[in-house]
């Protein structure tokens, strides 16, 4: 048997079924490995998935009429945006001001001119997306504190945001992001939080992290937003 077996393995053509024999044993040990870790992660995707709609922002924040501070950082890049909205908005962005009427966006230089949307992963800025966002996203905990502040913490999912946002559907085995909704004693709206690292990891949209941070005042308090290119008082 031993004779057989060594002659086996100097044959050409029996060395290649080796090859091949102890390839094929460890990719079988090596995904079954992988399907049991998923099975026991304590991220289910049953369980992260199963959405928890958040009535508060519905009730708060869809009549766009706030203040507002975007923060976008891109691994160790930051973006900032500060202004006002009452249906239309009026912002800075990087020194310039900005105003944001439907799909059109304007800039200020000399004059009022039309330019591209400046705003990163707007996406995630958007109230109407973000309430879709949250319909899909799992309420892992919540936490109460002394002075009334409540924080939401959500577990969202990098599939389910390529399906909404990109029609795409894929299946990657990820840690799920987090998404993180602050509310003062008043029960209102203070800020959002997405941790998108794993998003822009599988997308090949960053080295290391993406954090968008919205933060919300003046709810409701915001006068009408006029025209600047129309009026020129």
């Amino acid at each position: 048997m031993k004779e057989v077996l060594k002659d086996f393995k100097e044959n050409p053509r029996g060395k290649a079924i080796l090859f091949f024999l102890f390839y094929f044993v460890f990719f079988v040990i090596l995904i079954l490995f992988l399907r049991s870790e998923r099975v026991n992660n304590s991220y289910d995707v049953t369980n992260y998935e199963k959405g928890d709609y958040e009535e508060e922002i519905e009730t708060q924040l869809l009549n766009h009429n706030y203040s507002f501070s975007y923060s976008i950082r891109l691994d160790n890049i930051t973006h900032e945006y500060i202004g006002k909205k009452n249906q239309d908005e009026l912002f800075t962005y990087q020194g310039f001001s900005y105003y944001h009427h439907g799909d059109e966006f304007y800039v200020f230089g000399d004059e009022w001119v039309k330019t591209m949307n400046p705003y990163l992963f707007s996406d995630f800025l958007d109230i109407d997306k973000i309430i879709q966002l949250l319909s899909v996203s799992y309420k892992e905990s919540v936490t109460n504190y002394d002075s009334g502040k409540v924080v939401d913490n959500y577990l969202l999912s990098t599939n389910r945001i390529n399906l909404m946002f990109h029609n795409i559907d894929s299946d990657y085995m990820e840690v799920p992001n987090r998404v993180v909704v602050s509310k003062d004693e008043n029960q209102e709206i203070t800020q959002i939080h997405f941790y998108l690292d794993s998003y822009c990891q599988l997308n090949g949209m960053c080295n290391q992290s993406l954090d968008v941070v919205l933060s919300f005042d003046e709810i409701g308090k915001i006068e009408d937003i006029k025209n600047p290119i129309l009026d020129k008082s």
